[in-house]
């Protein structure tokens, strides 16, 4: 099933074998990549960025577990 809208895709963010504190810290991860492909994604927009997946996911890691 494809979801189209983030908070569907967020509601079915669980891995089965994950107690409930792990999916937690899975879920936060989750929303920490998706904000910095958002901001990376704008700063390739308004500022001429140049793509780098290694500085989302190093910021993304930062954030979701900072």
């Amino acid at each position: 099933m494809h979801h189209f809208k983030a908070r569907e895709n967020f509601k079915h963010f669980s891995i089965i074998n994950l107690n409930t504190r792990q999916n937690s810290i899975w879920r936060d991860m989750w929303l920490a990549i998706v904000e910095e492909i958002w901001k990376h994604r704008n700063g390739v927009i308004f500022k001429q960025r140049k793509v780098d997946p290694d500085e989302i996911f190093g910021l993304a890691q930062v954030l979701g577990f900072g």
